[in-house]
Formats: C-alpha cells, structure tokens, sequence
C-alpha cells in the first residue's frame, strides 16, 4: 500500500474544510457543538462568512479562506489537491437554488479524485466526524499500549 493510499480519515495533521449556505449555517454550529473537544484539537479552513460564524459562536480557531462569491471554495479545492484537507462538510440547501453560491461540483470533483471524504448534509456530516473522533480514540489507544509493551 503506498503512502497516498492510506486512508487519509485517521490522519490527524491535515485540515477540516467547512463550507456552509446561508440557510444551513445555524445546523452547521449546531452540528460542530455537538463534537467541539474533538474540533478544539483539529485545523478548521472556512471561506471567511462560514468561517467567523462558526468562531464566533463556538470559540474555534479557523483559517479563513476568501468569501465563496470570492472563490474561497476553489481556494479549498486547491488545498484538497494538494493533499492538505482531511474531509469536507459542505452543507448546502438543497430545496433553493441559490444562484449567488457556488457551484459543488468542482469540489465533489476534487474529493472524488483525491479521495477525500465530503458530507453534504447533517447525517453524513456526523458520521464523518464520528468516524474523525474514532480513528483518533483509535490511535490513542494503541500508542498508550504500545508504551505499555516497551
């Protein structure tokens, strides 16, 4: 198995890219305050609207990235093709076409071909972190036994 073929889930020094619609922004929170000791210990990107929202409210550190109407997400894009982002949870209102926001196409793309996880809606987004938090609880638990057989 090579290096870029290890699922990247577990992996904890890469970024969590948060991107959110107007409309889903206050779920988005919602949904971040349910997991905020894991996302104390992550690196968040965001454009800038997503992103000081979800510091404001929880109190995160987030890299902003520009406004979506700016092109913060092929900002993000261009992080997940270098490697640099973990998952993505793009919560988008799917009952409104919203012409000022951008198109996903580009980043669902991008997380195809790079593998990279992407939730589009609350349920998925929860399981992705709950799959981030698991890995971690994982990861910590073998290393405190692997000390433990030293």
């Amino acid at each position: 198995m090579e290096q870029t073929d290890i699922p990247i889930i577990g992996r904890a020094s890469r970024k969590l890219a948060l991107i959110a619609h107007d409309t889903q922004r206050e779920a988005l929170i919602d949904l971040l305050a349910e997991f905020l000791p894991l996302l104390k210990t992550m690196r968040i990107v965001a454009p800038y609207v997503t992103g000081t929202t979800c510091a404001d409210a929880l109190d995160l550190e987030v890299e902003l990235v520009q406004s979506t109407v700016k092109g913060g997400d092929l900002q993000i894009g261009a992080m997940i093709v270098q490697g640099e982002v973990d998952a993505v949870i793009y919560l988008r209102d799917a009952l409104f076409s919203q012409p000022y926001n951008p198109d996903i196409a580009p980043i669902l793309r991008v997380c195809d071909i790079q593998r990279v996880p992407i939730a589009t809606n609350i349920a998925t987004a929860r399981a992705v972190l709950n799959s981030i938090q698991e890995a971690r609880l994982r990861a910590a638990t073998i290393a405190r036994y692997a000390c433990l057989t030293l």
